[in-house]
């Protein structure tokens, strides 16, 4: 009867854009299914969502609006996200939550989400959240990565991520880490915040230790981070990981406002310095810049980009060694810092790629470092 009766007032009341319903599992609400709730809210509805916990997986094919009944913090099983268009915004506020996949605009606003899959050109924006191990009371995550970008732009402020446990991978028994965040292609910026890759945990089944996390791998995009730690797990000695691992053509910028524990030289498991230009017409100027530690002995190069990279003692290089340009050396500045302008004549064939790439000696080091590149063309 009960079901029957929210049946009946589906089908019986109209419900309008951007009205605010209420969800209680206790039945003091509009409903007291989540599923229907989303199934019959409008675009850009508000979904009140009192205590208790709200188990199961839930699709969201239309931008609407979770909240929390604040002081209580609802539980959420499962959330696919996605809209007809791929740009309506949905947000989350004051809620936890399983995991979270989508590929369209989100906001979260102090939420905790065991793991949250970022794809398809999406951006997220996350404010006081926490992400990871420990978010949500569930204990079975198996997603080793608290935060995944497959593609779009994510910015973490105020928040705390932490690597979800590695796990075994069937029928090998392949023993995965657990990154914090995992930057497959897109970008990434992290102000104000704390990441930690996964610490070792013995998993069931197979012989031997999950391998820690580390705090940040990039595989392809940038990576921003700014008054912020990040670290990397401990594995089964104590023995800290890396707390970010960058491959080119991945970037990593930095300022020294960031911490990273241990410690990261240049040169060793990070491509770095990390090198930035901006595009420009025929007849304008192309600024580039290499970032590194404040300091530090520096070469800017230009030159036409590879197909691959050629290994060197340095680093890949993604440069033609036959048509490179030093355009300076030098120190970087007090920032990190060295820019060079590189003019380019009126008749430049527009389309042209033009890659640049920074290199440096590692801080504390004799030995030198290759940034990943920067690509731009001639505008």
């Amino acid at each position: 009867m009960k079901a029957s009766a929210v049946v009946f007032g589906l089908l019986s009341v109209s419900l309008s854009a951007q009205a605010t319903w209420i969800v209680d599992s206790q039945g003091g609400g509009n409903f007291s299914d989540l599923a229907v709730a989303i199934a019959a809210a409008s675009p850009n509805d508000t979904l009140l969502i009192r205590n208790g916990p709200y188990p199961g997986q839930f699709a969201l094919d239309k931008a609407i609006h979770l909240v929390g009944d604040a002081p209580q913090t609802p539980w959420i099983g499962r959330l696919s996200v996605s809209t007809p268009s791929g740009i309506d915004l949905s947000s989350f506020r004051n809620l936890a939550i399983d995991y979270v996949y989508g590929g369209t605009p989100m906001i979260y606003e102090g939420v905790a989400v065991g793991a949250v899959h970022v794809l398809n050109g999406a951006s997220a924006s996350f404010h006081h959240c926490t992400l990871g191990r420990g978010a949500t009371p569930s204990t079975a995550m198996q997603i080793s990565q608290a935060l995944l970008v497959e593609g779009g732009n994510v910015v973490l402020n105020d928040c705390v991520v932490r690597g979800n446990f590695g796990y075994s991978q069937w029928p090998l028994c392949t023993l995965l880490p657990g990154y914090a965040i995992h930057v497959s292609y897109g970008s990434v910026t992290i102000a104000d915040s704390a990441v930690h890759g996964a610490d070792s945990n013995p998993v069931a089944a197979c012989p031997g230790f999950s391998p820690p996390g580390v705090g940040i791998l990039a595989w392809n995009g940038t990576v921003r981070v700014t008054r912020s730690t990040v670290s990397g797990g401990l594995d089964q000695n104590n023995t800290l990981a890396d707390a970010f691992l960058v491959a080119a053509p991945a970037v990593l910028l930095r300022d020294p406002s960031a911490t990273f524990v241990p410690a990261t030289t240049l040169g060793t498991t990070v491509f770095q310095p990390a090198t930035a230009a901006d595009g420009a017409p025929p007849g304008g100027a192309i600024t580039c810049t290499v970032r590194s530690d404040p300091s530090l002995p520096a070469v800017l190069v230009a030159g036409l980009g590879l197909r691959a990279p050629v290994s060197t003692p340095y680093g890949p290089a993604w440069l033609d060694p036959t048509a490179n340009v030093i355009l300076r050396i030098g120190f970087t500045d007090a920032a990190g810092v060295m820019a060079a302008t590189i003019g380019l004549p009126a008749t430049a064939p527009t389309n042209l790629p033009l890659t640049f790439q920074g290199l440096v000696v590692a801080s504390g080091g004799t030995d030198l470092a290759l940034g990943a590149p920067a690509i731009v063309q001639v505008l």
